[in-house]
């Protein structure tokens, strides 16, 4: 048994630290030497309408730069984000008690000449909220599901984009 666990650690051992070699942080160096925060704060994320997609594309200006100046774009970013809301928890009178507002998003990231399309994906989040009798309380009840789906959108995407450049650039 003794020989059996030392063959064993003999092969295993080496394989489990070669595919730990090739692992590094998301946001270290990436493949040419750059560091992949520099890589996001260079990206130009194009308007995007609406209240909820300025929201989106606050967020993401955000999370790419850090709230620091952004660098000198190297790529471009365009959101498309198609949002509805869903009833759920339906009363017997037919009346929904409660509300998901719902956010599917489509990303493309391109180079700086916006020609070449580098990476494309989808992205899509939920928050629920309540639909109470007072107006203006549902009026801000369905804003805060709104910003907090939004939020959701733009931490999805910027965790995916920072997993493209930090593997391919």
């Amino acid at each position: 048994m003794n020989a059996l666990k030392k063959i064993l650690l003999a092969t295993v051992m080496p394989a489990f630290a070669l595919a730990l070699s090739a692992c590094r942080p998301m946001y270290g160096e990436t493949v040419t030497g750059s560091q992949t925060t520099y890589e996001l704060a260079s990206v130009d994320i194009e308007p995007i309408p609406g209240r909820v997609g300025q929201v989106i594309r606050n967020e993401l200006i955000f999370l790419f730069t850090g709230g620091n100046r952004p660098q000198e774009p190297m790529y471009k970013l365009d959101v498309v984000y198609r949002a509805s809301v869903l009833g759920v928890l339906f009363k017997r009178s037919d009346d929904a008690s409660g509300k998901i507002y719902s956010i599917d998003a489509t990303y493309t990231l391109r180079d700086q000449s916006g020609k070449t399309v580098l990476t494309t994906g989808h992205s899509h989040a939920r928050a629920g909220f309540d639909k109470l009798t007072s107006t203006y309380a549902n009026v801000r009840a369905k804003r805060d599901a709104e910003n907090r789906a939004a939020k959701d959108i733009a931490r999805d995407l910027n965790t995916r984009i920072a997993a493209y450049l930090s593997s391919n650039h």
